[in-house]
């Protein structure tokens, strides 16, 4: 459950940089240069972001599959199926 916790907050903290940071800053490249630029960027940032991703991915569905006693089966399946949905 830990590591389905961290795993989000660093997916909610990479999204907020990813917004915040990088989106805005597309603005600033030239059309003649952007589709070069957004390659390399989401080439570059699949390296960052892809990790915690699988992460999350992995933790949560083990969490909805062998779920502590503590956490409701619903719960755990809701969660599961709201990170399928995003």
């Amino acid at each position: 459950m830990l590591v389905q916790f961290a795993a989000t907050w660093a997916m909610v903290g990479l999204i907020w940089l990813v917004q915040v940071v990088h989106y805005p800053l597309f603005g600033m490249v030239g059309p003649g240069d952007f589709k070069s630029y957004h390659h390399k960027h989401t080439r570059l940032i699949s390296w960052v972001v892809g990790p915690p991703m699988l992460v999350e991915g992995l933790s949560a569905a083990v969490l909805a599959w062998y779920r502590p006693a503590a956490v409701p089966k619903s719960a755990a399946l809701a969660g599961f199926l709201l990170l399928l949905v995003l």
